[in-house]
């Protein structure tokens, strides 16, 4: 009746804990990923981003025509999850992303975005 909604925080907590303990020496990595997936995705036809603002390992960009909501819809049929508005997506990259997912997005989307 007084705020039961927390009453799950401590799960939450764990998980936080759990990446203080153990992941912070990922986040380069992480962020490195995300960094190749930003100049990637700039050299994309359709695409539009600057990848010098990408900070973290998330990557905001837009896309030129009112696309989003297809475009993650054909990557999804290809095991790629993005979510996205009209014209603006969303990719992060996190400890399951290695290069070579990165690779295998970008030639994707690269493939996706020429179809379209």
């Amino acid at each position: 009746m007084l705020g039961g909604g927390m009453r799950q925080a401590g799960v939450v907590a764990a998980a936080g804990i759990y990446a203080l303990d153990h992941m912070v020496e990922r986040l380069a990595e992480d962020h490195e990923n995300a960094k190749r997936l930003a100049y990637g995705l700039a050299e994309i036809q359709g695409i539009v981003l600057d990848p010098e603002a990408v900070q973290t390992n998330i990557i905001y960009f837009q896309t030129e025509r009112d696309i989003g909501h297809k475009l993650a819809q054909r990557l999804q049929e290809r095991g790629i999850v993005m979510d996205s508005e009209k014209t603006l997506a969303r990719l992060v990259t996190h400890y399951g992303v290695s290069r070579a997912d990165i690779d295998n997005v970008l030639l994707n989307l690269a493939e996706v975005m020429r179809e379209m």
